[in-house]
């Protein structure tokens, strides 16, 4: 069993494939829509896109463009090649390799973080929000953007199936910009 994973959601890029062969590619940058697919094709190497037996997308919360660009591009290897797809959160895709109580946040930028607190368990204790980064009650390790660990095998496993490739969207956890300012016109 072979799995192709994607983030894209913050100013991390994760690529891996887990399997046989395992390697995975992280790298902090700002424009993962000029390198996401060169990326793939590295961590790939010699395998096929058709001997993937799965793809496993973190559908956010995170950047919004960030996100939909992993998105689209998972979403698109599915359909075209027929291989299932998989989501999962990249808060949890952040902090799955560490261990114990641990809570993990993503900037959304103007003192507010997406956030969400994992169990030793890997459930969660405080689902994934958007809150202000001063009421967010850290609790055991703290994993952000600059400490990112992904442990492929807890995210394999923790990945649930899309059943319909062409509905999966992203998690934003709140509107876009434009969505917000075009409220405060109305």
């Amino acid at each position: 069993m072979s799995s192709l994973i994607i983030d894209t959601a913050t100013a991390n890029l994760f690529v891996g494939l887990y399997g046989k062969e395992s390697k995975m590619i992280l790298e902090k940058g700002k424009n993962h829509a000029a390198v996401l697919m060169k990326k793939i094709d590295e961590v790939l190497g010699s395998t096929k896109l058709d001997d993937i037996d799965e793809i496993i997308v973190g559908v956010g919360p995170g950047s919004y463009t960030g996100v939909r660009v992993g998105v689209v591009v998972a979403k698109m290897f599915s359909w075209t090649k027929h291989i299932p797809l998989k989501q999962v959160s990249s808060l949890y895709i952040q902090c799955s390799g560490y261990d114990g109580i641990r809570s993990v946040s993503i900037d959304a930028r103007r003192g507010n973080a997406f956030c969400a607190i994992y169990d030793a368990d890997d459930s969660l204790i405080l689902d994934e929000a958007l809150r202000p980064v001063i009421d967010f009650t850290k609790a055991g390790l703290d994993i952000t953007e600059d400490n990112y660990k992904p442990n492929m095998e807890k995210i394999v496993k923790k990945a649930t199936l899309v059943k319909d490739v062409h509905a999966l969207v992203p998690n934003y956890l709140r509107k876009t910009e434009a969505e917000r300012n075009k409220n405060h016109e109305d």
